[in-house]
Protein backbone atom coordinates (compact mmCIF):
# COMPACT_ATOMS: atom_id res chain seq x y z
CA UNK A 1 0.00 0.00 0.00
CA UNK A 2 1.35 3.24 -0.98
CA UNK A 3 2.12 6.36 1.04
CA UNK A 4 1.49 9.68 0.08
CA UNK A 5 3.14 12.64 1.56
CA UNK A 6 1.19 14.66 3.62
CA UNK A 7 -0.12 17.72 2.00
CA UNK A 8 1.32 21.37 2.83
CA UNK A 9 -1.59 23.43 4.12
CA UNK A 10 -2.80 25.64 1.52
CA UNK A 11 -4.55 28.94 1.42
CA UNK A 12 -5.43 30.83 5.20
CA UNK A 13 -3.54 27.85 7.11
CA UNK A 14 -0.42 28.27 5.22
CA UNK A 15 0.04 31.95 6.08
CA UNK A 16 -0.93 31.45 9.49
CA UNK A 17 1.77 28.86 9.46
CA UNK A 18 4.31 31.33 8.04
CA UNK A 19 4.08 33.92 10.39
CA UNK A 20 3.82 31.81 13.42
CA UNK A 21 7.55 30.95 12.11
CA UNK A 22 8.71 34.23 11.03
CA UNK A 23 7.76 35.42 14.79
CA UNK A 24 9.47 32.73 16.27
CA UNK A 25 12.39 33.48 14.28
CA UNK A 26 12.69 37.12 15.24
CA UNK A 27 11.74 36.26 19.22
CA UNK A 28 14.77 34.09 18.85
CA UNK A 29 16.96 37.20 17.18
CA UNK A 30 15.51 39.52 19.80
CA UNK A 31 16.47 37.00 22.39
CA UNK A 32 20.28 36.57 20.96
CA UNK A 33 21.18 40.36 20.99
CA UNK A 34 20.00 40.86 24.14
CA UNK A 35 22.57 37.85 25.45
CA UNK A 36 25.01 39.22 22.94
CA UNK A 37 27.88 40.96 24.25
CA UNK A 38 29.22 42.58 21.89
CA UNK A 39 25.99 44.78 21.66
CA UNK A 40 25.21 48.28 23.18
CA UNK A 41 22.05 46.57 24.28
CA UNK A 42 23.17 43.71 26.36
CA UNK A 43 25.17 46.08 28.40
CA UNK A 44 22.74 48.83 28.85
CA UNK A 45 20.56 46.38 30.87
CA UNK A 46 23.96 45.22 32.83
CA UNK A 47 23.61 48.90 33.92
CA UNK A 48 20.82 47.72 36.52
CA UNK A 49 22.72 44.22 37.85
CA UNK A 50 24.96 46.04 40.65
CA UNK A 51 27.90 43.89 40.49
CA UNK A 52 27.86 44.41 36.87
CA UNK A 53 27.59 47.95 36.54
CA UNK A 54 31.30 49.10 36.60
CA UNK A 55 32.07 46.60 33.61
CA UNK A 56 28.85 47.66 32.00
CA UNK A 57 30.14 51.40 31.83
CA UNK A 58 33.34 50.56 30.89
CA UNK A 59 32.07 48.42 27.72
CA UNK A 60 29.72 51.61 26.73
CA UNK A 61 32.35 53.76 26.62
CA UNK A 62 34.53 51.31 24.58
CA UNK A 63 31.16 50.96 22.03
CA UNK A 64 31.23 55.19 22.60
CA UNK A 65 34.74 55.56 21.74
CA UNK A 66 35.37 53.32 19.13
CA UNK A 67 32.17 55.18 17.23
CA UNK A 68 33.83 58.23 17.94
CA UNK A 69 36.82 57.15 16.39
CA UNK A 70 35.57 55.79 12.95
CA UNK A 71 33.74 59.00 12.83
CA UNK A 72 37.09 60.98 12.89
CA UNK A 73 36.59 62.66 16.83
CA UNK A 74 32.80 64.34 15.42
CA UNK A 75 30.43 64.00 17.92
CA UNK A 76 27.67 64.66 15.75
CA UNK A 77 28.21 62.19 12.91
CA UNK A 78 24.88 60.24 12.68
CA UNK A 79 26.30 56.93 14.17
CA UNK A 80 27.48 58.38 16.83
CA UNK A 81 24.72 60.26 17.99
CA UNK A 82 22.58 57.43 17.36
CA UNK A 83 24.62 55.08 19.61
CA UNK A 84 24.69 57.98 22.26
CA UNK A 85 20.48 57.89 22.08
CA UNK A 86 21.14 54.35 23.02
CA UNK A 87 22.85 54.37 26.27
CA UNK A 88 23.60 58.18 27.56
CA UNK A 89 19.85 58.36 28.76
CA UNK A 90 19.79 55.20 30.79
CA UNK A 91 23.75 55.63 31.83
CA UNK A 92 21.88 58.95 33.32
CA UNK A 93 19.65 57.58 34.83
CA UNK A 94 21.01 55.27 36.99
CA UNK A 95 24.03 57.86 38.24
CA UNK A 96 20.49 60.15 38.96
CA UNK A 97 18.50 57.56 40.27
CA UNK A 98 20.44 54.52 41.24
CA UNK A 99 21.37 53.76 44.74
CA UNK A 100 25.58 53.52 43.37
CA UNK A 101 28.63 52.91 45.26
CA UNK A 102 31.51 55.74 45.43
CA UNK A 103 33.80 53.63 42.48
CA UNK A 104 30.54 52.98 40.25
CA UNK A 105 29.58 56.67 40.53
CA UNK A 106 33.10 57.67 39.75
CA UNK A 107 33.46 55.88 36.32
CA UNK A 108 29.99 56.42 35.51
CA UNK A 109 30.16 60.09 35.50
CA UNK A 110 33.33 60.10 34.03
CA UNK A 111 32.15 58.18 31.26
CA UNK A 112 29.12 60.60 30.52
CA UNK A 113 31.72 63.50 31.14
CA UNK A 114 33.59 62.19 28.04
CA UNK A 115 30.56 62.19 25.90
CA UNK A 116 30.29 65.64 25.92
CA UNK A 117 26.01 65.37 24.95
CA UNK A 118 23.80 67.15 26.31
CA UNK A 119 21.51 64.55 27.69
CA UNK A 120 24.08 63.53 30.34
CA UNK A 121 23.60 67.16 32.05
CA UNK A 122 20.90 66.29 34.56
CA UNK A 123 23.62 63.78 36.47
CA UNK A 124 26.43 66.25 35.79
CA UNK A 125 24.40 69.02 37.64
CA UNK A 126 23.63 66.13 40.49
CA UNK A 127 27.20 65.97 41.04
CA UNK A 128 28.22 69.26 41.15
CA UNK A 129 25.20 69.47 43.98
CA UNK A 130 26.52 66.56 45.96
CA UNK A 131 29.67 67.64 45.65
CA UNK A 132 28.80 71.30 47.17
CA UNK A 133 26.69 68.60 49.92
CA UNK A 134 30.01 66.35 50.76
CA UNK A 135 28.31 64.01 49.26
CA UNK A 136 30.26 63.24 45.90
CA UNK A 137 33.95 62.98 45.51
CA UNK A 138 36.37 65.46 44.19
CA UNK A 139 37.04 63.50 41.67
CA UNK A 140 33.23 63.72 40.66
CA UNK A 141 33.36 67.58 40.63
CA UNK A 142 36.20 67.43 38.11
CA UNK A 143 34.55 65.50 35.74
CA UNK A 144 31.17 67.25 36.04
CA UNK A 145 33.27 70.57 35.60
CA UNK A 146 35.38 69.10 32.56
CA UNK A 147 32.23 68.51 31.02
CA UNK A 148 30.80 71.86 31.85
CA UNK A 149 33.56 73.45 30.39
CA UNK A 150 32.96 72.23 26.78
CA UNK A 151 28.78 72.04 26.88
CA UNK A 152 28.15 74.89 28.80
CA UNK A 153 24.71 73.70 29.78
CA UNK A 154 23.04 76.88 31.87
CA UNK A 155 21.10 74.85 34.45
CA UNK A 156 24.91 74.12 35.15
CA UNK A 157 25.57 77.75 36.28
CA UNK A 158 23.44 77.16 40.30
CA UNK A 159 25.26 74.06 41.28
CA UNK A 160 28.77 75.19 39.26
CA UNK A 161 29.20 78.41 41.73
CA UNK A 162 27.81 76.35 44.94
CA UNK A 163 30.56 73.45 44.60
CA UNK A 164 33.52 76.10 43.67
CA UNK A 165 32.70 78.05 46.62
CA UNK A 166 32.71 74.97 48.89
CA UNK A 167 36.39 74.15 47.08
CA UNK A 168 39.15 74.34 49.61
CA UNK A 169 42.73 74.56 48.23
CA UNK A 170 43.68 74.19 51.63
CA UNK A 171 42.57 70.31 51.54
CA UNK A 172 45.03 68.32 49.47
CA UNK A 173 42.17 65.73 48.54
CA UNK A 174 39.91 68.75 47.44
CA UNK A 175 42.68 70.11 45.23
CA UNK A 176 42.32 67.84 42.01
CA UNK A 177 38.94 69.64 41.52
CA UNK A 178 40.49 73.15 41.77
CA UNK A 179 41.41 74.15 37.91
CA UNK A 180 38.57 71.96 36.66
CA UNK A 181 36.29 74.12 38.57
CA UNK A 182 38.12 77.26 37.69
CA UNK A 183 38.40 76.61 34.10
CA UNK A 184 34.53 75.73 33.90
CA UNK A 185 33.68 79.02 36.02
CA UNK A 186 35.48 80.68 33.36
CA UNK A 187 34.25 79.16 30.09
CA UNK A 188 30.45 79.28 31.52
CA UNK A 189 30.70 82.83 32.98
CA UNK A 190 27.23 83.08 34.28
CA UNK A 191 25.86 87.08 34.91
CA UNK A 192 23.74 85.78 37.86
CA UNK A 193 27.04 84.80 39.77
CA UNK A 194 28.24 89.14 39.49
CA UNK A 195 27.24 89.56 43.41
CA UNK A 196 28.87 86.60 44.46
CA UNK A 197 31.53 87.66 42.54
CA UNK A 198 32.56 91.10 44.10
CA UNK A 199 31.56 89.97 47.39
CA UNK A 200 34.49 87.50 47.59
CA UNK A 201 36.63 90.25 45.99
CA UNK A 202 36.08 92.27 48.56
CA UNK A 203 36.78 90.10 51.63
CA UNK A 204 39.91 90.26 53.18
CA UNK A 205 43.84 88.32 52.62
CA UNK A 206 45.26 87.70 56.15
CA UNK A 207 48.40 86.51 55.63
CA UNK A 208 48.75 84.61 58.85
CA UNK A 209 45.29 82.78 58.23
CA UNK A 210 45.44 78.43 57.61
CA UNK A 211 42.73 79.57 55.12
CA UNK A 212 44.66 82.33 53.20
CA UNK A 213 45.11 79.94 50.11
CA UNK A 214 41.69 79.21 49.82
CA UNK A 215 41.06 82.98 50.00
CA UNK A 216 43.50 83.13 46.99
CA UNK A 217 41.95 80.81 45.04
CA UNK A 218 38.30 81.91 45.30
CA UNK A 219 39.49 85.65 44.53
CA UNK A 220 41.83 84.80 41.63
CA UNK A 221 38.58 82.93 40.19
CA UNK A 222 36.32 85.39 40.77
CA UNK A 223 38.70 88.13 39.18
CA UNK A 224 38.78 85.22 35.77
CA UNK A 225 35.29 85.33 35.79
CA UNK A 226 34.56 89.29 36.17
CA UNK A 227 36.91 89.98 33.31
CA UNK A 228 35.12 87.76 31.28
CA UNK A 229 31.32 89.18 32.56
CA UNK A 230 33.08 92.59 32.00
CA UNK A 231 30.85 94.53 33.94
CA UNK A 232 31.58 98.13 34.98
CA UNK A 233 30.96 98.15 38.57
CA UNK A 234 33.40 95.78 39.25
CA UNK A 235 36.56 98.31 37.92
CA UNK A 236 36.73 99.73 41.31
CA UNK A 237 36.49 96.51 43.48
CA UNK A 238 39.40 95.06 40.64
CA UNK A 239 41.78 98.25 41.38
CA UNK A 240 41.60 98.02 44.64
CA UNK A 241 42.65 94.86 44.64
CA UNK A 242 45.96 96.29 42.64
CA UNK A 243 46.45 98.74 45.57
CA UNK A 244 46.56 96.12 48.38
CA UNK A 245 49.11 94.73 49.25
CA UNK A 246 48.15 91.61 50.51
CA UNK A 247 46.41 90.39 47.52
CA UNK A 248 49.65 90.85 45.45
CA UNK A 249 49.13 87.23 45.12
CA UNK A 250 45.68 88.30 42.79
CA UNK A 251 46.85 91.68 41.81
CA UNK A 252 48.16 90.35 37.94
CA UNK A 253 44.69 89.17 37.46
CA UNK A 254 42.61 92.06 38.53
CA UNK A 255 44.79 93.90 35.72
CA UNK A 256 44.02 91.34 33.03
CA UNK A 257 40.96 91.62 33.92
CA UNK A 258 40.36 95.24 34.04
CA UNK A 259 41.74 95.43 30.74
CA UNK A 260 39.23 92.94 29.52
CA UNK A 261 36.52 95.35 30.77
CA UNK A 262 37.72 98.36 28.06
CA UNK A 263 35.23 100.95 27.91
CA UNK A 264 34.05 100.71 31.46
CA UNK A 265 36.95 101.30 32.95
CA UNK A 266 37.94 104.59 31.49
CA UNK A 267 35.72 106.50 33.77
CA UNK A 268 36.86 105.22 37.17
CA UNK A 269 40.53 105.49 36.10
CA UNK A 270 40.01 108.96 34.75
CA UNK A 271 38.39 109.81 38.21
CA UNK A 272 41.34 108.41 39.99
CA UNK A 273 43.84 110.19 37.59
CA UNK A 274 41.97 113.61 38.26
CA UNK A 275 42.35 113.04 42.17
CA UNK A 276 38.08 112.58 42.50
CA UNK A 277 38.93 109.13 43.55
CA UNK A 278 39.82 109.82 47.18
CA UNK A 279 39.37 106.49 48.16
CA UNK A 280 42.16 105.21 46.28
CA UNK A 281 44.38 107.80 47.23
CA UNK A 282 43.90 107.18 50.74
CA UNK A 283 44.48 103.04 49.93
CA UNK A 284 47.95 103.96 47.82
CA UNK A 285 49.36 106.04 51.13
CA UNK A 286 48.43 103.58 53.44
CA UNK A 287 49.91 101.02 51.39
CA UNK A 288 53.16 102.75 50.56
CA UNK A 289 54.87 101.77 54.02
CA UNK A 290 56.75 104.99 53.75
CA UNK A 291 58.38 104.74 50.16
CA UNK A 292 57.43 108.14 48.33
CA UNK A 293 57.30 106.21 45.03
CA UNK A 294 54.75 104.00 46.71
CA UNK A 295 52.64 106.98 47.63
CA UNK A 296 51.61 107.47 43.42
CA UNK A 297 50.71 104.18 43.17
CA UNK A 298 47.31 104.88 41.84
CA UNK A 299 48.10 107.08 39.50
CA UNK A 300 51.08 104.95 37.75
CA UNK A 301 48.51 101.79 37.72
CA UNK A 302 45.32 103.69 36.24
CA UNK A 303 47.58 104.89 33.99
CA UNK A 304 48.67 101.62 32.88
CA UNK A 305 44.87 100.18 33.43
CA UNK A 306 44.25 103.16 30.91
CA UNK A 307 47.27 102.63 28.40
CA UNK A 308 46.69 98.61 28.00
CA UNK A 309 42.98 99.95 27.28
CA UNK A 310 44.25 101.80 24.79
CA UNK A 311 40.82 104.26 23.99
CA UNK A 312 41.37 107.92 22.93
CA UNK A 313 39.31 109.38 25.32
CA UNK A 314 41.86 108.88 28.33
CA UNK A 315 44.02 110.91 26.29
CA UNK A 316 43.12 114.05 28.13
CA UNK A 317 43.21 112.74 31.78
CA UNK A 318 46.41 111.52 30.57
CA UNK A 319 48.09 114.33 29.76
CA UNK A 320 46.82 116.45 32.19
CA UNK A 321 48.26 113.94 34.86
CA UNK A 322 51.79 114.74 33.26
CA UNK A 323 51.41 118.04 34.40
CA UNK A 324 50.42 117.47 37.57
CA UNK A 325 52.30 115.15 39.67
CA UNK A 326 55.45 115.57 41.63
CA UNK A 327 57.16 112.88 40.85
CA UNK A 328 59.35 112.32 37.15
CA UNK A 329 59.29 108.23 37.49
CA UNK A 330 55.56 108.66 37.91
CA UNK A 331 54.81 111.85 35.19
CA UNK A 332 57.67 108.96 33.25
CA UNK A 333 54.87 105.88 33.89
CA UNK A 334 52.03 108.10 32.36
CA UNK A 335 53.66 109.02 29.33
CA UNK A 336 55.12 106.10 28.67
CA UNK A 337 51.53 104.59 28.65
CA UNK A 338 50.02 107.50 26.27
CA UNK A 339 52.31 105.60 24.00
CA UNK A 340 49.82 102.82 24.02
CA UNK A 341 47.30 105.31 23.11
CA UNK A 342 45.80 105.49 19.16
CA UNK A 343 48.66 108.48 17.33
CA UNK A 344 47.62 111.42 17.90
CA UNK A 345 49.11 114.97 17.30
CA UNK A 346 48.51 115.66 21.35
CA UNK A 347 49.43 112.72 22.07
CA UNK A 348 53.21 113.09 20.87
CA UNK A 349 52.96 116.75 22.65
CA UNK A 350 52.28 114.79 25.70
CA UNK A 351 54.70 112.33 25.79
CA UNK A 352 57.57 115.05 24.41
CA UNK A 353 56.11 117.49 27.04
CA UNK A 354 56.76 114.80 29.75
CA UNK A 355 60.69 114.12 28.44
CA UNK A 356 61.63 118.07 28.85
CA UNK A 357 60.09 118.07 32.05
CA UNK A 358 62.15 115.32 33.50
CA UNK A 359 65.75 116.31 34.76
CA UNK A 360 66.79 113.89 36.60
CA UNK A 361 67.88 110.07 36.06
CA UNK A 362 64.48 108.93 37.49
CA UNK A 363 64.71 105.17 37.66
CA UNK A 364 61.36 103.46 36.35
CA UNK A 365 61.00 100.02 37.61
CA UNK A 366 60.44 97.35 36.71
CA UNK A 367 64.38 97.56 34.91
CA UNK A 368 64.96 100.82 36.88
CA UNK A 369 65.82 102.47 33.19
CA UNK A 370 66.59 106.57 33.15
CA UNK A 371 62.96 107.85 32.58
CA UNK A 372 64.31 110.09 29.65
CA UNK A 373 65.50 106.71 27.78
CA UNK A 374 62.15 104.51 28.70
CA UNK A 375 60.12 107.75 26.68
CA UNK A 376 62.56 107.25 23.86
CA UNK A 377 61.75 104.21 23.38
CA UNK A 378 58.27 104.65 23.75
CA UNK A 379 58.03 107.12 21.16
CA UNK A 380 58.33 104.72 18.72
CA UNK A 381 54.99 103.25 19.61
CA UNK A 382 53.75 105.93 17.64
CA UNK A 383 54.90 105.13 14.50
CA UNK A 384 54.87 108.85 13.07
CA UNK A 385 58.00 109.88 11.05
CA UNK A 386 57.52 113.29 12.45
CA UNK A 387 59.10 112.91 15.83
CA UNK A 388 62.43 112.05 14.15
CA UNK A 389 63.57 115.52 13.57
CA UNK A 390 62.40 115.78 17.21
CA UNK A 391 64.44 112.74 18.30
CA UNK A 392 67.49 113.97 17.14
CA UNK A 393 67.46 117.28 18.44
CA UNK A 394 67.14 115.67 21.40
CA UNK A 395 70.75 113.48 21.53
CA UNK A 396 72.10 116.96 20.32
CA UNK A 397 71.28 118.56 23.45
CA UNK A 398 71.90 115.59 26.11
CA UNK A 399 72.50 116.15 29.30
CA UNK A 400 72.86 114.39 32.75
CA UNK A 401 75.20 112.31 34.51
CA UNK A 402 77.48 110.09 31.62
CA UNK A 403 75.43 106.64 32.72
CA UNK A 404 72.48 108.31 31.99
CA UNK A 405 73.67 110.05 29.18
CA UNK A 406 74.45 107.61 26.91
CA UNK A 407 71.51 105.46 27.66
CA UNK A 408 69.18 108.55 26.41
CA UNK A 409 71.11 108.89 23.30
CA UNK A 410 70.94 105.36 22.69
CA UNK A 411 67.34 105.09 23.27
CA UNK A 412 66.92 108.02 20.87
CA UNK A 413 69.20 107.03 18.24
CA UNK A 414 67.14 103.64 18.51
CA UNK A 415 64.51 105.50 17.83
CA UNK A 416 65.19 107.68 14.87
CA UNK A 417 66.50 105.00 12.64
CA UNK A 418 63.58 102.80 13.51
CA UNK A 419 61.39 105.32 12.70
CA UNK A 420 63.13 107.33 9.66
CA UNK A 421 61.87 107.35 6.02
CA UNK A 422 64.29 107.29 3.45
CA UNK A 423 63.99 111.15 2.87
CA UNK A 424 64.90 111.60 6.62
CA UNK A 425 68.20 109.59 6.87
CA UNK A 426 70.75 112.41 6.40
CA UNK A 427 68.96 113.78 8.90
CA UNK A 428 69.82 110.80 11.35
CA UNK A 429 73.57 109.97 9.88
CA UNK A 430 75.49 112.74 11.81
CA UNK A 431 74.11 111.49 15.56
CA UNK A 432 74.80 108.33 14.36
CA UNK A 433 78.11 109.20 13.27
CA UNK A 434 78.72 110.94 16.35
CA UNK A 435 76.98 109.45 19.02
CA UNK A 436 76.23 105.79 18.26
CA UNK A 437 77.45 103.27 19.55
CA UNK A 438 78.88 100.26 16.67
CA UNK A 439 75.11 98.50 17.14
CA UNK A 440 73.52 101.89 16.26
CA UNK A 441 75.91 102.68 13.15
CA UNK A 442 75.49 98.81 12.03
CA UNK A 443 71.85 99.17 12.15
CA UNK A 444 71.50 102.50 10.70
CA UNK A 445 73.69 100.96 7.47
CA UNK A 446 70.99 98.16 7.68
CA UNK A 447 68.08 100.52 7.86
CA UNK A 448 69.39 102.63 4.79
CA UNK A 449 70.06 99.38 2.41
CA UNK A 450 65.98 98.65 3.38
CA UNK A 451 65.07 102.32 3.20
CA UNK A 452 66.71 102.41 -0.42
CA UNK A 453 64.94 99.42 -1.43
CA UNK A 454 61.46 100.06 -0.66
CA UNK A 455 61.52 103.67 -0.70
CA UNK A 456 57.45 104.74 0.73
CA UNK A 457 56.03 101.52 -0.35
CA UNK A 458 53.92 99.82 2.77
CA UNK A 459 53.62 96.40 0.85
CA UNK A 460 57.40 96.36 -0.07
CA UNK A 461 58.06 96.24 3.26
CA UNK A 462 55.47 93.76 4.38
CA UNK A 463 56.62 91.50 1.54
CA UNK A 464 60.18 91.95 3.31
CA UNK A 465 59.15 89.96 6.50
CA UNK A 466 58.88 86.65 4.29
CA UNK A 467 62.65 86.30 3.67
CA UNK A 468 63.50 83.51 5.76
CA UNK A 469 67.17 85.19 6.95
CA UNK A 470 65.39 87.02 9.58
CA UNK A 471 62.01 85.31 10.02
CA UNK A 472 63.93 81.97 12.48
CA UNK A 473 64.22 83.05 16.06
CA UNK A 474 67.46 84.73 16.97
CA UNK A 475 68.68 85.70 13.55
CA UNK A 476 71.49 88.33 13.40
CA UNK A 477 69.65 90.06 10.45
CA UNK A 478 67.06 90.69 12.77
CA UNK A 479 67.00 94.66 12.94
CA UNK A 480 66.50 94.54 8.97
CA UNK A 481 62.68 92.61 9.77
CA UNK A 482 62.36 94.91 13.13
CA UNK A 483 63.07 98.01 10.28
CA UNK A 484 60.63 96.58 8.20
CA UNK A 485 57.42 95.33 10.50
CA UNK A 486 58.01 99.55 11.68
CA UNK A 487 57.66 100.95 8.60
CA UNK A 488 55.20 98.75 7.53
CA UNK A 489 53.02 100.20 10.74
CA UNK A 490 54.76 103.81 9.79
CA UNK A 491 53.46 103.89 6.33
CA UNK A 492 50.88 101.09 6.25
CA UNK A 493 46.90 101.19 6.13
CA UNK A 494 44.32 98.42 7.31
CA UNK A 495 45.12 96.37 4.15
CA UNK A 496 48.59 96.52 5.34
CA UNK A 497 47.19 94.98 9.07
CA UNK A 498 45.32 92.41 7.30
CA UNK A 499 48.52 91.42 5.44
CA UNK A 500 50.91 91.59 8.98
CA UNK A 501 48.68 89.13 10.93
CA UNK A 502 48.47 87.06 7.43
CA UNK A 503 52.55 86.45 7.73
CA UNK A 504 52.74 86.50 11.61
CA UNK A 505 52.30 82.77 11.99
CA UNK A 506 55.70 82.61 9.87
CA UNK A 507 57.85 84.97 11.99
CA UNK A 508 59.76 82.94 15.14
CA UNK A 509 62.01 85.73 15.78
CA UNK A 510 60.76 87.89 18.78
CA UNK A 511 61.54 90.90 18.74
CA UNK A 512 60.11 91.28 14.82
CA UNK A 513 57.07 89.37 15.58
CA UNK A 514 57.13 92.24 18.83
CA UNK A 515 57.03 95.23 16.22
CA UNK A 516 54.43 93.27 13.60
CA UNK A 517 52.20 93.05 16.19
CA UNK A 518 52.92 97.28 17.59
CA UNK A 519 52.10 97.93 13.80
CA UNK A 520 48.83 96.30 13.81
CA UNK A 521 47.73 97.67 16.87
CA UNK A 522 48.98 101.00 15.60
CA UNK A 523 47.14 100.25 12.75
CA UNK A 524 43.62 99.83 14.54
CA UNK A 525 42.96 103.12 16.21
CA UNK A 526 39.26 101.90 16.62
CA UNK A 527 40.27 98.42 17.47
CA UNK A 528 39.00 95.18 15.44
CA UNK A 529 37.18 92.62 17.19
CA UNK A 530 38.11 90.39 13.73
CA UNK A 531 41.90 90.68 13.85
CA UNK A 532 41.66 90.30 18.15
CA UNK A 533 40.03 86.76 17.10
CA UNK A 534 42.69 86.08 14.50
CA UNK A 535 45.44 86.37 16.59
CA UNK A 536 43.70 84.54 19.81
CA UNK A 537 43.39 81.98 17.34
CA UNK A 538 47.00 81.78 16.67
CA UNK A 539 48.07 82.13 20.39
CA UNK A 540 45.96 79.26 20.99
CA UNK A 541 47.52 77.07 18.12
CA UNK A 542 51.04 78.21 19.26
CA UNK A 543 50.25 76.80 22.97
CA UNK A 544 49.19 73.55 21.46
CA UNK A 545 52.63 73.02 20.22
CA UNK A 546 55.78 71.82 22.05
CA UNK A 547 57.50 75.10 20.92
CA UNK A 548 59.03 77.17 23.00
CA UNK A 549 60.60 79.88 20.67
CA UNK A 550 57.14 80.37 19.25
CA UNK A 551 55.59 80.78 22.27
CA UNK A 552 58.08 83.49 23.63
CA UNK A 553 57.61 85.28 20.41
CA UNK A 554 53.62 84.90 20.72
CA UNK A 555 53.36 86.40 23.90
CA UNK A 556 52.88 89.80 23.50
CA UNK A 557 49.76 88.54 21.56
CA UNK A 558 48.17 88.87 25.26
CA UNK A 559 48.73 92.49 25.13
CA UNK A 560 47.76 93.10 22.28
CA UNK A 561 44.64 91.13 21.72
CA UNK A 562 42.36 92.78 24.78
CA UNK A 563 43.68 96.38 23.42
CA UNK A 564 41.56 95.85 19.73
CA UNK A 565 38.72 94.41 22.08
CA UNK A 566 38.55 97.36 24.29
CA UNK A 567 39.05 99.83 21.59
CA UNK A 568 36.24 98.30 19.27
CA UNK A 569 33.73 98.10 22.07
Amino acid sequence: MMHRPARRPDGPGRFALITKALVAAALLASLAGCGDESQPEYWVKKLDDPPSRVEAVKRLMQFYEEALGKAGQKREAPEVKALGDKIIGPMTKAYVGADLDERTRVELLRGLAATRDPQAKEAVIKALRDYAAGKATPEEAKQAAAYVKQVKPPEAAAPLLEAFTKTKVSDAKARVAAQPLREAMVALADPSWKGTLLEALGRPIDPKAPERADEIYWQTVATDVLGELRPAEAAQPLFRVMLTPEKRDVAPLAVVALIKIGKGVVSPMVDVLSGKDEEMAKLAKASAGGDPIKLDAHLANAAIVLGSVGRAEALPALANAIGRVERDVTRAIVAREVAKLPASPDATKALQGAYERIKGPAPVPPQNDPARAVLADAAGQFMDAGMVPWLVKQVRESKGEPEEKDAVQVALIKTAIKLMKKDQADLVRPVVESEGTPREKQDFKAAKALLDACGDKADCYVQKLDDPAWAVADAPEGFTGVKAAMMAGVLGTEATRAELVKRLPKIKNAPIKFVALLAIDHLSPKGDAKTADELQKLYDEGRAKDDEALNRANAPMLQIIPRLRARAS
